[in-house]
C-alpha cells in the first residue's frame, strides 16, 4: 500500500528570526576562515586604464586620451577593445625609473 500523500495545508513551521541569524553568522564565520586561507585577490600582471590612472593620479578620460595619442608614459597593450597596463612598467615608473621599459637578461 502507497504511503498518504502529505497534507499540503500543514506547513512547516517558519524558522525564528534567531534561528536565521546564528545560520547567517555560521556563514559568514565560514567566509571569514575561507577568506583567511585564500588570496583575496589574484595578481594580474596588468592594470586597468582606471587602475593606472589612479595609480598616476590623472583622470581616466585622461589616461585613454594620452594612450590613444601614444603618449602614456609607459607601453599600453590593447586587447580586443580593452587598454591594459603591464604592472612592473608602471610600478618602475612611478618609482621614478626614467627608462621603464622591460629589462631583458642576459643568460
Amino acid at each position: 500500500m502507497a504511503a498518504p500523500a502529505p497534507d499540503p495545508t500543514v506547513t512547516a513551521p517558519a524558522p525564528s528570526l534567531a534561528g536565521l541569524l546564528e545560520a547567517l553568522q555560521d556563514v559568514l564565520g565560514q567566509a571569514r576562515e575561507l577568506a583567511a586561507t585564500s588570496p583575496a585577490t589574484i595578481e594580474c600582471g596588468t592594470y586597468t586604464m582606471t587602475e593606472a590612472a589612479r595609480r598616476l593620479g590623472i583622470s581616466r578620460t585622461m589616461a585613454y586620451d594620452l594612450a590613444r595619442r601614444g603618449e602614456f608614459p609607459v607601453r599600453v597593450l590593447q586587447v580586443g577593445e580593452r587598454m591594459l597596463v603591464p604592472r612592473t612598467l608602471l610600478e618602475r615608473y612611478i618609482g621614478g625609473d626614467p627608462d621603464p621599459r622591460p629589462r631583458l637578461r642576459v643568460v
